[in-house]
């Protein structure tokens, strides 16, 4: 099965996931990623990568890629900020409640 990738980037600058290919012949806008090719850091970097592609067996592959750690931070820093942790509310706890009921059952 061959791995592929689209040659384009989404409209927030990263490539989409890599997919998997079960035909010789590859879509049109895309490139054969090689098995070699690890993929650790593409993911890491969520696709946020500079690619290089070649023709190699007349097949455009992608024979390298970097991280683009610039338009990642940049793109990180159009994300919403997380929301805060909520405060505890002195209610009891679900696992806190199933305990007291247990207690109440098996205390009988």
């Amino acid at each position: 099965m061959n791995k592929i990738i689209l040659l384009s980037q989404g409209k927030n600058g990263a490539y989409p996931a890599i997919q998997d290919w079960p035909w010789e012949e590859l879509p049109n806008k895309y490139a054969r990623w090689p098995d070699s090719l690890d993929t650790a850091d593409y993911y890491a970097n969520n696709g946020f990568v500079i690619l290089t592609v070649e023709q190699v067996d007349g097949v455009d592959t992608v024979t390298k890629y970097e991280p683009n750690v610039e338009a990642w931070e940049a793109w990180k820093a159009t994300l919403p900020p997380d929301p805060p942790e909520p405060e505890p509310s002195g209610d009891p706890t679900y696992d806190e409640m199933a305990a007291a009921i247990k207690e109440g059952v098996d205390g009988v």
